[in-house]
């Protein structure tokens, strides 16, 4: 969280939507990239 998850009031419900959705999904790559080294070592 910083400056660019502040929101003016009112809150424009698309666009609260709209920004939890995006941190939703920056935390799935995240979690993706971190996990992604374990996965291929363990293929092989």
């Amino acid at each position: 969280m910083g400056a660019d998850d502040y929101v003016s009031k009112p809150i424009d419900k698309t666009e609260l939507v709209s920004r939890v959705l995006n941190r939703l999904q920056l935390a799935q790559m995240r979690h993706r990239q971190a996990n992604f080294p374990a996965k291929v070592s363990s293929d092989f």
